[in-house]
């Protein structure tokens, strides 16, 4: 599995606090400070480098750690992020990363943060209430942190590792599809406001779609006013060495049943629609990307945790 290292400094906490929620999305991930880095993080296979900005400029530490490691570190893909006040002013305290990492960032991104008054030493204190004399700018506490953001930052920089540099084997495509043939039950995951819904239920798989057929339910509210599903297959757990599961996301649709497409499923599953008490329902979900971890993998030559996008 792909592994991750978060290397970051955070003068007052909050950059700290952003990297946590990130560090979790990301996972199988660590989180270091400079001081914390070992030579065996080297081994890692993607890197997140994250510093707060304090008088205009990131953390010297940070900045030390790449012009020293930038041999090896430019051989990584890498995600920057930068917390501070300003999103308009973050492309110059970023540059000088982006000036020695080069082409190996391949992500990049804001987080605008907060500052607590109470928090600073005197030093800081000092400067801030200096600067806010001088500027005209009003001392006062500031809190521009938004959960929302650092949570689709997370996601962003897992798309872009788990998805954009990986080519689409046709050999993997076959052991998914072996997998996804050789089940019939899944979980069918929806939701939409506040109201979410997990439904095992037994499904079809023809031709990159899978089909549901279901009487009703609170997943069809959720379809209605969300289509985007996920769905998950996998094997009994024993042991780590025989693991199997896939994790699919996609969207759905509910097929009209005077359509031909819901009579042409329903013929292929022998029902006969004219003979049942109450109303079938017809989901059809196309499959847009899967997280496939299979055991099976390893002795055929590859990772055990593979992602594909259809």
């Amino acid at each position: 599995m792909k592994r991750t290292l978060l290397l970051y400094e955070s003068r007052y906490g909050f950059t700290k606090e952003a990297i946590e929620k990130i560090s979790m999305i990301l996972g199988p991930s660590k989180m270091c400070t400079v001081e914390e880095f070992k030579n065996e993080y080297k081994d890692f296979d993607f890197f997140v480098i994250a510093s707060s900005v304090n008088y205009e400029k990131i953390s010297e530490k940070i900045y030390k750690f790449v012009c020293e490691n930038k041999k090896w570190l430019t051989h990584k893909p890498i995600a920057v992020i930068c917390t501070c006040l300003s999103k308009e002013r973050s492309k110059q305290y970023i540059k000088p990363l982006l000036d020695i990492l080069g082409e190996s960032v391949v992500f990049k991104k804001t987080i605008l943060g907060k500052l607590t008054l109470d928090k600073l030493n005197k030093e800081d204190y000092l400067s801030m209430k200096k600067f806010s004399d001088m500027s005209g700018m009003p001392f006062e506490n500031i809190d521009k942190s938004n959960t929302y953001e650092i949570v689709n930052c997370g996601l962003e920089i897992k798309r872009k590792r788990d998805f954009d540099f990986k080519k689409n084997k046709e050999d993997i495509r076959k052991y998914i599809d072996e997998f996804i043939s050789d089940h019939n039950t899944s979980t069918l995951c929806t939701g939409f406001d506040k109201n979410v819904r997990s439904t095992a239920i037994e499904y079809t798989y023809i031709d990159d779609y899978m089909f549901f057929i279901s009487e009703g339910g609170e997943k069809f509210a959720n379809i209605i006013m969300n289509p985007r599903v996920s769905i998950s297959i996998y094997n009994d757990f024993h042991s780590m060495d025989n693991l199997g599961g896939i994790q699919i996301n996609g969207l759905a649709s509910i097929i009209p049943k005077e359509s031909e497409d819901y009579k042409e499923f329903m013929k292929r599953k022998k029902i006969n629609v004219e003979k049942l008490s109450v109303d079938m329902n017809l989901i059809k979900v196309k499959l847009e990307n899967v997280e496939f971890i299979w055991s099976k993998l390893k002795s055929k030559g590859y990772e055990v945790k593979q992602y594909y996008k259809y």
